[in-house]
């Protein structure tokens, strides 16, 4: 991977271990296109934010395992394991998840996030 597609990625990971959605506002460009593939939607910003934050108040703990990244123009797949805990400390089982990240001037300009919707819903209660 180009140097700039892994410290985007490393970026990725540190805003969700760390369940800071400041750090993803900040990699987010202005116009960023946040696609699921569980519900075939696309989300705005805004939207893609306030899940995160609140994924991020519902848990104590996240994390990725076993992470593969693969180059593609302007940006990376990333194939990992998402793990943690929520904050009544129950232990999240792990959702595999596929992201496909495109960027352009330090800024994610895109994100197709591929997940089974029911693991995650039944991991955190949805």
């Amino acid at each position: 991977m180009t140097p700039e597609a892994e410290t985007i990625a490393n970026k990725v990971a540190d805003a969700m271990t760390s369940r800071d959605v400041g750090k993803l506002d900040r990699l987010f460009h202005p116009d960023v296109v946040v696609w699921h593939a569980a519900t075939g939607q696309v989300v705005s910003r805004s939207d893609a934010l306030a899940m995160s934050a609140a994924v991020f108040a519902a848990t104590s703990e996240l994390g990725y395992r076993n992470v593969r990244r693969h180059p593609i123009e302007n940006g990376f797949i990333q194939q990992h394991q998402l793990v943690g805990r929520l904050a009544n400390g129950t232990q999240i089982p792990p959702v595999e998840v596929c992201m496909v990240i495109k960027f352009r001037d330090d800024k994610i300009i895109s994100t197709e996030e591929y997940f089974d919707l029911g693991k995650l819903s039944a991991a955190f209660g949805f």
